[in-house]
């Protein structure tokens, strides 16, 4: 599966439903009209912020992720390059870890 607009606005819709601004599992906001707007800023309580986002393959295609519905996840693009291709990873200070939970993986903070 190829991840077009389309597909990465439905993986949205699926897990936020119409909510126009909402966070991903790091705390970093997203807005759902930034797709792959990696420059995209908000005012959120006084402060500018980057809200761009897209689709971070959760255990990384160079890991043996597949590009699959259940090991993708909508995530702000500050957060997606930090993660990079890591299973173990900081974010904003928090550590968290790619850890397979039945039988799918996920972000957990550890």
């Amino acid at each position: 599966m190829k991840i077009s607009r389309k597909i990465a606005q439905k993986l949205w819709i699926e897990a936020y439903g119409n909510k126009k601004l909402v966070k991903d599992f790091s705390g970093n906001y997203m807005y759902y009209d930034a797709y792959g707007n990696q420059n995209y800023t908000r005012t959120i309580k006084g402060q500018s912020i980057k809200c761009g986002w897209n689709i971070d393959h959760i255990l990384a295609k160079s890991k043996g992720g597949q590009t699959v519905k259940s090991n993708l996840a909508c995530t702000n693009i500050s957060t997606n390059q930090a993660k990079a291709d890591k299973n173990t990873f900081w974010i904003n200070g928090t550590k968290y870890q790619v850890k397979k939970k039945d039988g799918e993986y996920i972000n957990t903070r550890i």
